[in-house]
């Protein structure tokens, strides 16, 4: 029964581990995520003080603007995905610790 208990501790102290990571990675990653979105704000306003040259280098960059938005999509995708994983992992400490 003792070895089981320590088992016990031991996935809890391997769930705070990893809620600890996931934590510092959802903070970075979101943090990326509002400088992509100050870029693209900063690109706005570019493209309304000279409008040839952007219009220009929006036609000549199209593929990569499309990838990039996709990339933005799936961004958005893993901030959500990593958010459930915290909040699941949170839960199954705290049941560890009611228990």
């Amino acid at each position: 029964m003792k070895m089981l208990k320590n088992d016990f501790k031991r996935y809890q102290s391997h769930l705070t581990d990893i809620l600890k990571g996931r934590l510092e990675w959802f903070e970075y990653f979101n943090h990326l995520e509002k400088l992509r979105r100050l870029q693209q704000k900063a690109n706005w306003r570019l493209y309304y003080q000279k409008p040839v040259i952007s219009l220009l280098l929006l036609i000549i960059y199209l593929p990569t603007k499309l990838l990039k938005t996709f990339e933005g999509m799936r961004n958005k995708y893993y901030l959500s995905q990593i958010e459930n994983e915290i909040k699941v992992i949170q839960d199954e400490i705290k049941k560890f610790n009611d228990d």
